[in-house]
């Protein structure tokens, strides 16, 4: 029961399915003419039909005139290359118009490194003149592979283009991608699957005869109604003739299983070998590549080229389009499959890019893919492209590139430095990799000085490893293979890094101790960048406890008085000195070195850069009540990071779970926790201390007093062999004698806050003296703790402190109500409303007026301004001023992914739905 192969000549597939998505391009073409431009987002996964449906209405609209098609097709590789978009739809204009080099020639093809702003608008002004002669239509498919400076483009073309006779078309798969679904798009189609009506009429208008229904049925079941699927079937089914009766069924499904398989080899199979070898040359390379590399690759002339390309297109194999692309990815896949010396042809690929001067990332992609060369080229370009990908954040490119030069044939200097980077790039990601690399550098290099800063590198993949016992013997062998004369400054280095190192785990820090009585005897002055180094070691111990606030802030001072330094092994310690200013309640200092480490970690983008940026922000946040900014910018950083980071967050977990705790969102503080307490190492004499005392603050916040004396009585134990008694760190303490108070035992939470007020005074800072008060204040109760409470206010008062100023008043307030006193408690409790507004807190500001009612006074409204926390205010209003998210992130320091959520956070505050009523929602606010 077949069809004669005569019904079949000169029939094409119908659109079917697709008539109010037809209808929706065409309303926009026709608004696009009238000068009412717009952006239209067509979306869904590969096979959906989404390139069909824009060739059928890109002819219809051709057909009705007035409309000019410029056409862009994004491909995985080119994500890489600058503005590669922006060339394909505008390059031909400059071909076909040459006075058009000198406005967009240097644009896309040399930016400029300052930013793109210029850039960006010098392309929307050349659009907006072009679109007065005539409209145009732009349309980018596949533009989920498309280059980030493109895609910077159409978000600052797409605000821009209502005025214009412009109509946008993107299509493609996006997914949760940022950039794309920045895109304000005013109308977004997803095509869906075929229905069975529809899947029937391609059926009989395929093969000529009207399918019985079991037949439609059947072929719409095994192709689930995808467009491409059912091509593919189709194509199948008129190739073999069948006929669509219900006898024929089970022929069918037999058919559709290999349609998509076989279909490009059944193709192929027959074509001149000259064809054959395009198609792979073509499929290795991208269908944009300049024609006389596809030809040399090919082994074709250049003038047979089109032929063969022609006879492609005819298959089906190649869209009817320019550039040249495959008609589906997956075609292009079929084709790589098929393929047995996919490595071979990638070398050869590779080969002619680079004699033809190709972009590096071009040259580097098929070499990733490729055996080793030997050739002298090769390093170079991976090196090159490892560090392009560098520049741009992209750390696993960097590492893919770095890994495949090691596998060339390399030796001496040459592989010394390539494991020497390759080592950097890995040792925050899979520090033991990072430690077998250097350990080989070690065995190859000669020099006393090389091998002791390779050695200080490899202390630190060490550590990262959880190895700290080995790192420092290797540092110690790194010290006295060097002159003491000549190499002084390296020395302190090393011996910084062994405090810095030391101190994070049990088992070293008694040479961690060793060594700080060391260095405390050589009466360091801070001339040299060696002698900072170990001065910010000191530091870091003096506030651990070992010193006062103000001998602490000194050393720190004079550690950072050569600058903030990020280089190298002893990197951190200058970050750990910002720390230890903010501990010491320095504010000033601290504020101006945290923008300089956002600074750095923005130029640098070093994970350990970023988090520690990010933890030195949380911190200041915490500590300055901006509670839904420290959680925002903590969590932000702790999803960037994710599960398979080298290092520890634990310290970064617990301050974002304080931030929590504090702003009353007790359940999200409590799945933080759980869900990092995998990560908990039981040695980690720095890290650890911090994450318990949240925890134990968790419990008591749930009122577990029970659950809450074991964990910070574990909290404390921890920090005793940790040698950190600092209350300004972790008070641990006073919540400990706040667990005890509730299980009623008096005395013990007496002994308890008295012992933390002792440390308190001798550390010296309001903040840490006033919080250990109040804690004791309550504890004592009667008269004698209402007159510690109130020396606790006095004290707080003295520090940069508005959520404790605001918590240690309500503290007091309850017990002068409880007292009788109900006039103080009203003036106190309504200054503690007052600083609780300055706050992000609001079941703290809820309590408060709870109490403050109880009192016999009347809690005043909040006012407006407070809607919006200040970083939500900086973020909102430099985006009224025009500036991209990646411009204000750059001004604030912060992360793209932060500003995102800011404005998130203020939308939904201000009830607005984007960028567009964000003007006039602010000045509402502000009025």
């Amino acid at each position: 029961m077949y069809i004669g192969e005569e019904q079949l000549q000169g029939r094409r597939l119908d659109l079917v399915d697709r008539a109010a998505e037809l209808q929706v391009l065409e309303s926009s073409a026709a608004a696009a003419r009238d000068g009412r431009g717009g952006l239209l987002r067509l979306q869904g996964p590969w096979g959906m039909g989404k390139t069909t449906l824009l060739d059928a209405w890109a002819v219809r609209e051709r057909e009705r005139g007035g409309l000019r098609f410029l056409t862009a097709t994004c491909v995985e590789m080119e994500q890489g290359f600058i503005f590669s978009v922006a060339r394909q739809l505008l390059e031909p204009l400059l071909r076909d118009q040459p006075s058009h080099e000198e406005t967009l020639g240097q644009v896309l093809r040399t930016p400029a490194p300052e930013g793109l702003a210029a850039e960006l608008h010098t392309l929307y002004m050349f659009l907006a003149e072009l679109s007065r002669e005539s409209a145009y239509v732009l349309v980018i498919d596949d533009v989920h592979f498309a280059d980030e400076h493109s895609l910077r483009w159409l978000s600052y073309l797409s605000r821009r283009v209502a005025d214009l006779r412009l109509l946008v078309v993107l299509s493609g798969w996006f997914g949760e991608h940022r950039l794309l679904n920045e895109l304000c798009a005013g109308h977004v189609l997803t095509p869906g699957s075929l229905t069975l009506d529809g899947v029937a009429h391609l059926l009989g208008a395929t093969l000529g005869a009207t399918p019985e229904p079991a037949f439609a049925t059947a072929c719409h079941e095994f192709t689930g109604g995808a467009p491409y699927l059912v091509s593919r079937l189709l194509r199948v089914l008129a190739d073999v003739g069948l006929c669509p009766v219900d006898a024929n069924v089970r022929t069918a499904g037999e058919l559709a299983a290999q349609a998509v398989n076989d279909q490009v080899n059944r193709c192929l199979v027959a074509q001149p070998e000259a064809t054959r070898r395009l198609v792979r040359v073509l499929a290795l390379l991208g269908g944009d590549t300049q024609g006389h590399v596809v030809a040399a690759m090919a082994d074709l002339h250049p003038r047979r080229l089109e032929e063969h390309l022609t006879r492609l297109r005819r298959l089906s194999i190649l869209a009817e389009s320019t550039p040249t692309r495959f008609s589906h990815p997956l075609i292009r896949q079929a084709v790589l499959d098929r393929m047995p010396d996919l490595a071979i042809e990638y070398a050869t690929a590779a080969s002619l890019l680079h004699r033809d001067q190709a972009p590096t990332a071009r040259t580097a992609a098929c070499l990733l893919h490729a055996g080793p060369l030997g050739e002298p080229w090769v390093v170079p370009v991976l090196l090159d492209a490892a560090y392009q990908a560098r520049d741009m954040g992209e750390h696993g490119l960097r590492l893919s590139y770095l890994r495949r030069a090691l596998r060339e044939p390399v030796a001496g200097e040459e592989r010394i430095g390539l494991l020497m980077e390759l080592a950097k790039a890995e040792l925050f990601g899979d520090p033991a990799a990072a430690a077998r690399r250097l350990r080989e550098v070690l065995s190859l290099l000669t020099d006393p000085e090389a091998r002791a800063k390779a050695s200080g590198v490899l202390a630190t993949a060490l550590k990262l490893s959880r190895r700290a016992p080995e790192a420092l013997p290797v540092l110690d062998a790194a010290i006295d293979m060097l002159d003491a004369e000549q190499h002084w400054e390296l020395r302190l280095h090393l011996e910084a890094q062994i405090v810095q190192i030391g101190l994070e785990e049990f088992a070293t820090i008694p040479a961690a101790l060793a060594k700080l009585e060391s260095l405390r005897s050589r009466g360091l002055s801070g001339s040299t960048p060696g002698e900072r180094a170990c001065l910010a070691a000191l530091a870091l111990h003096a506030m651990a406890g070992h010193g006062s606030a103000k001998e602490t802030a000194d050393l720190a001072a004079r550690a950072l008085s050569g600058g903030l330094w990020v280089a190298g092994p002893g990197g951190l310690l200058s970050c750990l000195s910002i720390v230890a200013l903010i501990v010491a309640d320095r504010w000033d200092e601290a504020q101006g070195w945290l923008a300089e480490l956002s600074a750095q970690a923005i130029r640098h983008p070093l994970p350990w850069l970023r988090l520690m940026s990010a933890y030195g922000s949380v911190v200041m946040s915490h500590r300055d009540g901006a509670l839904e900014d420290g959680a925002t910018t903590g969590l932000d950083m702790l999803a960037e990071i994710g599960e398979g980071a080298g290092y520890s967050v634990m310290t970064l977990v617990a301050v974002v779970a304080n931030c929590l705790m504090d702003a009353g969102s007790i359940p999200q503080a409590g799945q933080l926790l759980t869900r990092h307490a995998a990560r908990d190492m039981p040695e980690a004499a720095w890290d650890r201390g911090t994450f318990l005392f949240s925890l134990g603050r968790l419990r008591l916040a749930r009122g577990e007093h029970s659950a809450a004396v074991s964990a910070l009585l574990e909290c404390g134990r921890h920090q005793d062999t940790s040698h950190i008694t600092n209350p300004a760190i972790t008070p641990w303490l006073s919540r400990l004698a706040l667990a005890y108070l509730g299980l009623g035992e008096r005395e013990r939470a007496l002994e308890a806050a008295e012992r933390e007020l002792e440390l308190s005074r001798r550390w010296g800072t309001p903040r840490a003296i006033g919080v250990s008060l109040g804690a004791l204040g309550l504890v004592t109760g009667g008269s004698h703790g209402l007159d510690q409470l109130r020396e606790a206010v006095g004290t707080i008062d003295e520090a940069r402190a508005k959520l404790e100023q605001a918590r240690i008043r309500l503290d007091l307030g309850l017990m002068l109500i409880q007292a009788g006193e109900l006039a103080e408690a009203r003036d106190v409790l309504r200054v503690a409303q007052e600083r609780s507004a300055l706050c992000q807190a609001p079941e703290l500001s809820k309590r408060i007026q709870v109490a403050l009612r109880g009192a016999g006074g009347r809690p005043r409204a909040a006012q407006p301004s407070a809607v919006l926390s200040r970083s939500e205010h900086e973020v909102a209003h430099l985006a009224v001023s025009g500036c991209t998210n990646k411009e204000i992130a750059g001004r604030l320091y912060v992360t793209p992914r932060t500003v995102e959520i800011h404005l998130t956070s203020t939308y939904r505050k201000l009830g607005i739905s984007g960028r567009g009523q964000l003007a006039e929602a602010m000045r509402r606010l502000e009025n």
